[in-house]
């Protein structure tokens, strides 16, 4: 997976990224989805007690599998999209 790490302009790859999704608003909260590893895309879905709202997927990678060593290496945010619960499938 490849994104924008903390220091310098230049992407890098990464072994690891923990997904998030975050709630939009006045407190916005970070819920965890779960863990990519050494894949440069995943699909995720989202757990069906999720409320009707503004969300936006929050990616934590790092450059190491080891990413219980607490150094996160980039940080990203996807755009905002709404969580409608009457709309159709």
């Amino acid at each position: 997976m490849e994104a924008v790490p903390n220091s310098g302009d230049a992407a890098r790859k990464f072994e690891s990224a923990r997904i998030f999704l975050v709630a939009l608003g006045s407190r916005p909260c970070r819920t965890y989805l779960g863990l990519v590893d050494w894949q440069d895309r995943t699909s995720i879905q989202l757990p069906e007690s999720v409320p009707a709202g503004a969300y936006a997927i929050d990616v934590d990678a790092y450059g190491s599998a080891s990413w219980g060593d607490g150094r996160l290496d980039a940080r990203g945010r996807s755009a905002s999209f709404t969580v409608d619960l009457d709309a159709p499938e």
